[in-house]
């Protein structure tokens, strides 16, 4: 009997940790420190190729191929070209979908061209206004980038490329989540991501100053919610705010959040680097959790491997303070990457934005609940029925 496995879902880091940008914030330059002996690194076009193909062949009916940084512009377009049509060579009639996550300082027509003839949707990373983005989003020479991305914005509308918005949230941003919101309403965009950056110093163990403080980005949440409220029309939303969209996804029953810090057990996906070198997380590209190499042991394999599933079952050693809790059914013990190492043996600790959740989840939840009330009527409405005709919910 063959085993079952669900898909593997993949972030393709095609040039590593290089980067056009010098962000401040940023977790992921520190990986450069795993391949001292490559200056530049770049997926070579064999290793590119045996991607492609397991990536395929494991990927089931609808395979993903996500590219990450570092900046994966760096390749060059020319390797997009490539990818798309070993994608095409080599795909069994799958509906294969293409996304890329880029500071768009490399942007331009020809770029914007080809991401909308493919269908490949955009992950732009944009702070906020220039006072913000800038702060630490600045080049190797320290210049700012801010009119440059909003350049790339311009020109994706122009062009029709599918784009949302990735911004981090940082310990200046807390005080102007209206604002923030404003701004990219303004700019035109309708699909965001706010995520926070959590870092700590490996030599001293302290909070970088970058952080947000846990209860001060509660009430950044809550800010953000009522903005988005506000902006509501005939009663829903009008933008996609990715942590609202997983939550009210969560409310309606749903099980495995595109938010994968929400879901209930990591491992989901996994990492290759640009030598092939494949990961467990890209939060966690160390040698402690390396799985492998695709161009010596399939895809499969290494996603299955014994490695892997311990690393996604870390998440589920919870501490006893969320026992009980009410909120776990949401967060699920929150990200291990901001779970304090405070834990018993074996367990991992508190989650950083333990309290900033609570807070939030808790101001949220009439609105989210009314919110399912309406999703549950549309979907018994498609069925035929109406809400008096003694419908048992599941």
């Amino acid at each position: 009997m063959t085993r079952s496995h669900r898909p593997v879902q993949v972030l393709i880091k095609p040039a590593s940790a290089d980067c056009n940008l010098a962000c401040e914030y940023c977790f992921y330059c520190e990986k450069r420190a795993l391949y001292p002996n490559t200056s530049t690194p770049r997926m070579a076009p064999d290793v590119q190729e045996e991607m492609i193909k397991q990536i395929l062949r494991y990927g089931g009916d609808s395979p993903v191929f996500a590219y990450q940084g570092g900046e994966p512009t760096l390749m060059g377009l020319d390797y997009f070209k490539r990818s798309v049509a070993l994608q095409m060579r080599h795909g069994q009639g799958q509906n294969v979908a293409n996304s890329i996550q880029t500071n768009g300082l490399l942007l331009d027509e020809a770029w914007c061209e080809f991401l909308t003839s493919y269908r490949f949707l955009v992950g732009l990373s944009l702070d906020g206004p220039a006072d913000l983005h800038d702060q630490y989003r600045r080049d190797r020479g320290g210049h700012p980038s801010h009119a440059r991305v909003e350049q790339a914005t311009r020109l994706m509308r122009e062009f029709e490329t599918e784009f949302n918005i990735l911004t981090v949230v940082t310990a200046h941003s807390l005080p102007r989540a209206r604002e923030l919101y404003a701004y990219f309403r303004e700019l035109g965009c309708q699909w965001l991501q706010f995520i926070p950056a959590v870092e700590f110093d490996p030599a001293t163990g302290r909070l970088a100053d970058f952080s947000p403080d846990p209860i001060a980005y509660g009430h950044f949440l809550c800010d953000l919610f009522d903005a988005w409220r506000q902006d509501f029309r005939n009663g829903r939303p009008t933008t996609s705010v990715r942590l609202f969209d997983t939550l009210l996804g969560l409310y309606c029953g749903g099980s495995s959040p595109a938010n994968c810090s929400f879901r209930q057990q990591c491992g989901h996906y996994v990492v290759i680097e640009h030598n092939g070198d494949v990961y467990a997380c890209d939060f966690f590209v160390e040698p402690r959790w390396k799985l492998g190499n695709l161009m010596r042991h399939s895809l499969r394999t290494l996603a299955e491997s014994a490695l892997q599933r311990e690393f996604g079952r870390q998440k589920t050693r919870l501490p006893e303070s969320c026992g009980g809790c009410e909120w776990l059914f949401l967060c699920h013990g929150g990200c291990p990457k901001d779970r304090q190492r405070s834990g018993a043996p074996g367990q991992m600790g508190v989650d950083y934005f333990c309290e900033a959740h609570k807070m939030f989840f808790a101001y949220s939840k009439p609105v989210f609940e009314d919110l399912k009330r309406q999703v549950r009527a549309e979907q018994l409405a498609r069925l035929g029925f109406s809400a008096g005709q003694g419908v048992v919910s599941p």
